[in-house]
């Protein structure tokens, strides 16, 4: 060996050995035992599968967010949005103003809210955070995490 090992990891995946260079960071996590390759191909085929969250390989802890989504490269990112759409087409959703449960592909979408379909609701209708589901009265101009 040339003094060089602390460069090399094996991949818990396929088991060889790879350089540092190669590896798979868990932005949820922190995890690095996977190479590149292996990482793309196991989100690649869980998201195919319609799983998410998907775990970590190492210590299973799900992905929380699409901070791994984004370091994947554009094919991914599709399989991701395209399986977050079918989710929350096939979701429903219950308006706190008028109660009417409705399924959420039936909510009118502007471009942040999400507006109650109900004839219920009086003149405008219950309008929430069309990513968080926030009423929206409490939520506009403030960021999903504060509202």
């Amino acid at each position: 060996s040339n003094g060089n090992n602390d460069q090399i990891f094996r991949c818990i995946l396929c088991e060889k050995e790879a350089n540092f260079d190669d590896v798979f960071v868990f932005q949820t996590c922190g995890c690095s035992k996977t190479c590149r390759k292996c990482s793309l191909q196991y989100i690649s085929d869980k998201l195919k599968r319609g799983e998410w969250p998907i775990q970590c390989p190492k210590c299973f802890k799900p992905m929380k967010d699409d901070g791994d989504i984004l370091m994947c490269g554009e094919p991914i990112q599709k399989l991701y949005h395209a399986l977050m759409m079918s989710k929350s087409e096939s979701s429903a959703m219950t308006c706190p103003k008028c109660s009417t449960n409705s399924k959420l592909k039936d909510w009118k979408k502007s471009k942040s809210v999400i507006i109650c379909p109900s004839w219920k609701c009086s003149n405008r209708g219950f309008a929430a955070c069309k990513d968080c589901f926030i009423d929206w009265e409490f939520h506009k101009g403030i960021s999903c995490q504060n509202a």
